[in-house]
């Protein structure tokens, strides 16, 4: 791994902001995170974590149609980027991790979706590594 792309995972870690080289854009990204990676399931929330090569963590949101009408879906995946925004430390660097949502209930708060998200993306990339070294 270069050292210009490890420097560029920590500088992402350190801030807040969330760039293009952060998230999942193409459909083939999403895909490959969903084939190739392992999958959790929480009450409203299904996530897949995938390696990526990289030293910093992508993000991928999917909130289909049967979720709501357009603001509800905005306000979903709005909320999950802020959480990871964050939140980045939580997020194992060198992971896509692809965020499908299943419930229409909306969550009262990104501290809400934090406590979803926040285990079972480290349990997924545990889950992954374990696999891994056998």
């Amino acid at each position: 791994m270069r050292d210009q792309d490890r420097e560029r995972g920590e500088l992402f870690r350190q801030d807040e902001r969330l760039r293009k080289v952060e998230r999942l854009r193409q459909r083939a990204q999403f895909l490959r995170a969903q084939r190739v990676g392992k999958r959790r399931s929480s009450q409203r929330l299904v996530i897949y974590a995938a390696p990526n090569g990289l030293t910093w963590a992508r993000l991928g949101v999917t909130v289909s149609k049967k979720v709501g009408k357009a603001p509800r879906r905005a306000r979903w995946k709005r909320l999950i980027r802020e959480v990871f925004r964050r939140n980045k430390d939580t997020f194992a660097p060198g992971y896509d991790f692809v965020v499908i949502v299943k419930k229409q209930q909306l969550p009262t708060d990104r501290d809400d979706v934090f406590t979803e998200i926040a285990p079972h993306a480290r349990k997924v990339v545990e889950q992954i590594e374990r696999q891994g070294s056998r």
